[in-house]
């Protein structure tokens, strides 16, 4: 079955990194805290929810992830899930609609300001602020609001051939409109 996935980002960028950046998964989606610069490397935090079951071991394995610096190389990480240890192979079970803390420990001098892109799977973004070691973190960002939906539950096409997700969605000045991130699958 070819699956399409379309996903839409709102970009808070400030001193400390991007902020609401997401990316897609088979079964849920990443979102992108902030990348900072630590005694051991930079180090870059996410929140991995699941999105289309009630729960799923999931393996967060350190060659799902990969940065470049602006000089082009090509590194990978370290994975801690939910605050454990440093691991290359870490898993988890995670439930649905739950963020779970992801964090990517890259091994490359932590006064660099930017990866020129950071990938999960198939997936990436360019150039990424970095904070660098002993730079004020930014100001803390409001959570976001829930999906809107009277049942909490992704919204689904009648047909049944789509699956559609809304995440991220915040209140604009505008009365009556939202902006979200949406997550489309054919299925």
């Amino acid at each position: 079955m070819k699956k399409v996935m379309m996903t839409g980002a709102i970009f808070l960028l400030g001193a400390g990194g991007a902020v609401a950046q997401t990316w897609p998964t088979e079964n849920g989606q990443y979102r992108l805290q902030s990348c900072y610069g630590t005694k051991d490397g930079v180090q870059c935090d996410l929140t991995y929810t699941l999105l289309k079951k009630q729960t799923l071991d999931v393996s967060f394995t350190y060659g799902n992830y990969t940065a470049f610096t602006l000089d082009g190389t090509k590194t990978q990480p370290k994975v801690s899930v939910g605050g454990g240890d440093w691991q290359s192979y870490p898993s988890a079970k995670v439930y649905n609609g739950t963020p779970i803390k992801v964090s990517l420990l890259f091994n490359v001098p932590a006064n660099i300001t930017t990866f020129s892109a950071l990938a999960i799977g198939d997936e990436n973004v360019k150039n990424v602020p970095v904070r660098p070691l002993g730079a004020p973190a930014p100001a803390a960002v409001a959570a976001p609001s829930p999906t809107p939906t009277s049942t909490g539950t992704p919204i689904t096409f009648s047909n049944g051939n789509y699956f559609i997700a809304l995440s991220d969605c915040k209140k604009t000045s505008n009365p009556g409109m939202t902006i979200c991130v949406a997550v489309l699958q054919k299925r």
